[in-house]
């Protein structure tokens, strides 16, 4: 099954970047490995609707999102937003920028904690706002990523790791004082990260 399981992965990528594969491709392939793997089309059905009922609520994150949004831009809110951030922002200097951004996706993390709504719900904002304060936009992706990444082990809102720690038997607290001092080190080392890619233009 494992060596079946590369062997898919391999013609994924394959695919991907060679046959322009998409949903409907990739998923015959999930099917068929499913197949392989011993399931009947009732088992391969069940397995399906629970990675559903598993994904629904980050569907509904991200349509939630994409509703804030709309309702931002049709009551034109967006640019005045846009033009109070670039007008703090500007004057303190792209890396600074950089790092601010950084924070807010951190600070985003902890109530939005699904990595596909908050990109739809703060990509939006922060891509314009990166060409105003003079940031490239491959630096406000990666700012994104790891406000996004970083606090995962650590935020309460997290599903998957409440979930995780209740299966160990570790309360939250007890897991919060074990993990900080690595949540302040990989801070740190985001906001050296990001001065970096700010001094090598990285694009």
């Amino acid at each position: 099954m494992l060596v079946a399981f590369g062997l898919a992965m391999a013609a994924l990528i394959a695919g991907v970047l060679t046959a322009g594969w998409y949903i409907v491709e990739i998923a015959a392939l999930f099917v068929a490995l499913g197949a392989v793997g011993g399931m009947g089309g009732n088992e391969t059905a069940r397995a399906f609707m629970e990675g559903v009922r598993d994904l629904a609520p980050t569907a509904l994150v991200i349509g939630l999102a994409r509703g804030i949004l709309i309702v931002l831009e049709d009551g034109q809110v967006v640019d005045t937003i846009l033009y109070a951030l670039a007008s703090g922002l500007g004057d303190a200097g792209t890396t600074a920028a950089a790092g601010a951004m950084f924070a807010a996706q951190t600070a985003i993390n902890f109530f939005v904690p699904s990595g596909s709504g908050q990109a739809a719900l703060m990509m939006p904002l922060m891509a314009p706002l990166a060409d105003l304060v003079g940031v490239s936009r491959q630096t406000t992706v990666l700012a994104f990523q790891m406000g996004d990444g970083f606090t995962n082990m650590i935020v309460p809102t997290s599903a998957v790791l409440l979930g995780v720690l209740s299966l160990s038997g570790i309360s939250w607290p007890t897991w919060a004082r074990w993990l900080w001092p690595l949540q302040a080190a990989l801070f740190a080392l985001g906001l050296a990260a990001l001065a970096l890619a700010v001094a090598v233009g990285y694009a």
